[in-house]
């Protein structure tokens, strides 16, 4: 079973699909999601406060999202992966 969502931001659409998991399945996909935005944000040299202020973010939820503590939703992993100038499936892809 797949999940869909529908994202609009900025004149840009978004059909994202998620596979049905488990919640231990859901939690290994949001550390692989976390280490990503982790690297990107030190591939681009930036700190959590200047990636959280680009995006539109608290830095701590920013930072959460980054550890893999919170679950991120998809629209506010396009927020990040615009301030990082990166394509969403860069982040998506896990």
């Amino acid at each position: 079973m797949t999940v869909k969502f529908f994202l609009r931001f900025k004149n840009t659409a978004f059909l994202l699909h998620y596979p049905y998991m488990s919640s231990q399945d859901d939690a290994k996909t949001i550390k692989k999601i976390a280490q990503k935005i982790q690297r990107a944000r030190i591939k681009k040299g930036l700190t959590h406060a200047e990636v959280a202020h680009s995006a539109g973010l608290d830095t701590n939820a920013y930072a959460k999202l980054e550890r893999g503590t919170t679950k991120p939703f998809g629209f506010t992993l396009i927020k990040i992966c615009k301030a990082f100038g990166i394509k969403s499936s860069d982040i998506f892809l896990v």
